[in-house]
């Protein structure tokens, strides 16, 4: 039993129209292998297509993007990334190869984008593995059967096979032929291929070898030739082809050019009709509910309407609709147009407001610093002090010593610069120079530090905690609800809010806006929309106090409908299969953070922030290390020059020392010769004892 239902989606569960120029503005990829015969037809083709149907609709304006595949699966799946992503299509058309079909496939199965493939080798079980690949060509595996059974009717059992020399034909036609053959008993006992535009001479000479075959099956992809369309699209393709490629000798069309034209026509011609993308959350509960009917296919067409909820609920009453799908509350007063199936969403009114930020303030005081800012500051304020260090040992003997006391004096000539100058009791004006530099730097990080913590410190108190609807009353605050939904009036009456205070907004982010700016102090909302708001705004909003048991969404019939009990147990079989729940969780999972972070939480801050100072002061303290090294080098070079000049002196005073005393040594030898009786040697001059 199939029972036909018209629906009516409503506008809030998403209705999409597209722009464009002119109308709307549609884009379509094609994919094709631009360097072959078979991709020059086609672009022509799809050009001319573009062209011609743009200037007989109003409504709609076609553009055409076209990628070369280069017949490889991977340029092809690259080609249909780009497309997407880069080129926003809506439809691929191409390739041709089944090869390069599947890996496309892959790629439009991600982006639901859809594909219209060329291909004629597609297997039958491709459309269940990718439902968006649509077949644009005859099936080659079709074809190939009803050959077979025309060849087994006649009695058949050896048949030789000619086919064109085409890609399609040898890794498409081939396969399927001979699968099909060879289920009906039917060998093939040769295969002749034939080149494309082959000329007589050539195909009598391939020819020859058949002579004496007495019957012949011709099979090929043809098209009526006759007729003013083929006449006037035969022509202008002739004419535009030759001026493109003049170097192709045939410049009539084929069938590509044929299937590519005709392809963009119908991709034009369903773009033109169906303007409308229904989605949602409702859509897709709806949509698994049909699925889950026991006794019948429910057939149904999602039709947009932009009234409000009562309007709607109305129509379904006088059975203008058969029924109405969408985020449509469960209260009192529509109940009495209509019947509504059971909830599919959580019942209930919330109050949703800003966060109240609460740091723990035992480790407060290093938020102020991301982890690398502290690192990069001690890793600064070490180097600096080695840098003084260094500098000042060779004036202070206070810096020399032992290692462990040098290594403290260093960690405190680090930390002492933080908080004072100590010019005073440097005596090198290098130390001086890299000393005042990095106390400018740390100022203004001590100050950034110190504003950045108070305002941590502070900032906590800047929102009040609002834990009930009695401090909204109190305070006599302003409040915000959806404009479409009943909310109103269960504001002004249960809750006894007053009328003057009450704010109606149409979308999420004029919440979110208004919370910030102040001009409320709370959003009441539906508690599926409260779940998508408090998504996309994590670190800003949660929800606070009690939820109101009143509404939930449901599917709305006319009274007595025959429909409502099926679709209500299909409905609980959803909910206990636990498909309810993914669903939900899909959609609140789709709604990404949008919060870096919150107006309520101070960033901390990074090297990021310093940057050019930390470049300044590690410039400044390595430059003047690096002068002091030089300095010293020329002071110890110079040192060891005056050394050995003294020592050269002191070599040549004794060698020339050492040269009068052997001269006057020689002299007085002289004199005792001379003077033999005077000689102290002399025994005669000895006394007598």
């Amino acid at each position: 039993m199939k029972t036909f239902l018209l629906l009516l989606f409503f506008l809030v569960a998403l209705a999409i129209k597209p722009e464009g120029i002119n109308g709307v503005q549609r884009v379509i990829g094609a994919i094709s292998d631009c360097n072959t015969r078979v991709g020059k037809e086609e672009r022509v083709a799809m050009d001319m297509a573009i062209q011609y149907f743009n200037t007989q609709h109003d409504q709609t304006f076609l553009m055409l993007r076209l990628k070369c595949s280069k017949r490889t699966p991977l340029q092809s799946a690259l080609a249909a990334r780009h497309l997407i992503n880069k080129n926003k299509v809506e439809v691929i058309l191409g390739p041709r190869s089944w090869e390069e079909t599947s890996t496309v496939a892959e790629v439009s199965e991600r982006y639901e984008v859809p594909i219209l493939s060329f291909a004629d080798s597609c297997p039958p079980w491709a459309a269940e593995r990718w439902p968006f690949l649509v077949q644009a060509a005859a099936g080659t595996h079709v074809q190939m059967m009803a050959v077979a059974n025309i060849i087994q009717s006649w009695g058949w059992r050896r048949v030789n096979v000619i086919y064109e020399d085409t890609d399609s034909a040898a890794n498409g036609i081939s396969p399927y032929l001979y699968g099909a053959f060879q289920a009906v008993g039917v060998e093939i006992s040769y295969l002749l291929p034939l080149p494309s535009f082959a000329d007589s001479s050539l195909l009598h000479k391939k020819m020859e070898n058949l002579k004496q075959e007495q019957c012949v099956v011709g099979l090929r992809n043809s098209f009526p030739e006759t007729g003013p369309d083929f006449n006037s699209f035969s022509t202008r393709f002739y004419g535009i082809f030759g001026q493109k490629y003049p170097e192709e000798k045939h410049h009539e069309p084929g069938i590509f050019a044929l299937q590519a034209y005709d392809a963009v026509w119908t991709v034009g011609l369903a773009m033109n009709e169906d303007k409308y993308t229904f989605s949602g959350f409702s859509v897709d509960v709806f949509k698994e509910t049909a699925r889950r009917l026991k006794y019948y296919s429910l057939q149904y067409e999602f039709i947009p309407f932009g009234g409000d909820y009562t309007d709607l609920v109305k129509r379904v009453q006088s059975k203008e609709f058969d029924a109405a799908v969408g985020d449509i509350a469960i209260i009192s007063n529509r109940s009495e147009y209509v019947e509504f199936t059971h909830a599919h969403t959580e019942t209930g009114l919330v109050m949703v407001v800003p966060i109240l930020w609460h740091s723990s303030k035992v480790w407060l005081f290093v938020k102020p610093f991301t982890k690398a800012m502290w690192f990069l500051t001690f890793f600064i304020n070490v180097f600096n002090g080695f840098v003084v260090w260094s500098i000042e040992r060779n004036y202070c003997s206070e810096l020399r010593g032992p290692v462990l006391n040098q290594i403290g004096t260093l960690l405190w000539l680090a930390s002492a610069t933080l908080f004072s100058l100590h010019g005073e009791k440097l005596h090198s004006n290098l130390s001086r120079m890299a000393t005042v530099v990095w106390l400018f730097v740390a100022l203004i990080i001590t100050q950034s530090y110190t504003a950045s913590l108070t305002s941590m410190l502070t900032v906590q108190n800047l929102k009040p905690k609002i834990a009930n609807i009695e401090t909204l009353k109190s305070n006599n605050a302003v409040i915000g609800h959806s404009q479409r939904s009943f909310v109103r009036g269960y504001l002004e009456g249960p809750l006894d809010f007053k009328s003057s205070n009450i704010r109606n907004f149409t979308s999420i982010d004029e919440y979110a806006q208004a919370l910030r700016s102040g001009a409320i102090a709370a959003a009441f909302l539906e508690a599926p929309v409260a779940k998508l708001f408090v998504a996309k705004y994590c670190k800003s909003f949660t929800i606070a106090g009690p939820t109101y048991q009143v509404g939930g969404y449901g599917f709305a019939f006319p009274k007595g409908s025959l429909l409502l009990p099926d679709i209500d147990e299909a409905l609980l079989n959803v909910r206990e299969n636990g498909m309810l729940k993914d669903l939900e969780q899909r959609l609140i999972a789709s709604e990404q953070c949008v919060d870096i972070q919150s107006d309520n939480e101070t960033a901390s801050l990074s090297p990021q922030n310093f940057f050019v100072l930390f470049i300044i002061t590690g410039v400044t303290s390595s430059t003047s290390l690096l002068i002091y090294y030089f300095r010293a080098k020329d002071r110890y070079e110079n040192s060891m020059a005056q050394y050995e000049g003294i020592w050269i002196t002191i070599i040549m005073a004794l060698k020339k020392l050492g040269y009068h005393r052997s001269r006057l040594s020689r002299k007085v030898s002289d004199v005792a010769d001379e003077n033999p009786g005077n000689s102290p040697n002399n025994s005669h001059s000895r006394p007598q004892v």
